[in-house]
């Protein structure tokens, strides 16, 4: 076994990885109107590859398991998240697919996002895991929607003795199977509220916001009871 094989990854991501294209506006133009960009911005994206990007600000040592495709975008994901200390070995170029895009308006004075998706790639295959690098994470994290692949990864880790934690932005595919193998989910506010949080989960989980990515440091300190 190789030092690298044998090394303990703190944070494991396994997701889709997306481009964003971003346009600042000071407010939302309405129904068939015009509205002047402030500013633009693009950047590799999506909840899991953030999430790590943050992480590995934070000095813990971060992998992301995903697909791009061999376009533009798939050119300036890798980089671009490489960049911020995270591992990108495990990032596989579909050929002649394209990345998947993000295209956001974001109002100035509110910060708020309006978001459109072009979300669809070959989806992860699960004979493709690294399994080594799997059994020796403290922590994977996910966003749901490689159904397979996130599955069987969950498994590897909770039975090498790892933790798993989701994203869960919205209902997924076959959710009820993930989160039965999820010890942590970040969730929105929406499905914080008692009356959903019934409807979506069928047992008990500790739920909580975005914030929780910041007591990852220590990361014994999430982890703990």
């Amino acid at each position: 076994m190789s030092k690298t094989e044998d090394k303990k990854i703190d944070v494991i991501g396994l997701g889709r990885a997306v481009y964003d294209y971003s346009v600042l506006v000071k407010s939302y133009p309405g129904w068939g109107e015009k509205s002047e960009a402030i500013d633009r911005f693009e950047a590799g994206g999506s909840p899991v590859p953030n999430a790590l990007c943050q992480l590995s600000k934070w000095g813990l040592s971060t992998s992301l398991i995903a697909n791009v495709g061999t376009d533009h975008e798939g050119d300036r994901f890798i980089p671009d998240t490489a960049s911020y200390g995270v591992s990108v070995e495990k990032v596989r170029r579909c050929k002649g697919q394209r990345t998947p895009h993000a295209y956001l308006w974001v109002e100035e004075r509110t910060g708020q996002r309006t978001i459109v998706l072009d979300r669809f790639i070959a989806p992860l295959s699960p004979d493709s895991l690294p399994l080594i690098e799997l059994q020796n994470c403290r922590v994977l994290h996910l966003d749901g929607w490689e159904t397979e692949a996130t599955l069987q990864a969950a498994r590897i880790v909770r039975d090498s003795g790892g933790k798993v934690m989701i994203d869960l932005g919205n209902i997924r595919p076959r959710q009820d199977e993930i989160l039965n193998l999820c010890d942590w989910i970040i969730a929105p506010c929406h499905l914080r509220k008692p009356s959903m949080a019934k409807k979506i989960f069928s047992r008990s989980f500790r739920i909580s916001s975005l914030t929780v990515l910041q007591r990852l440091l220590p990361l014994q300190t999430v982890l703990a009871g």
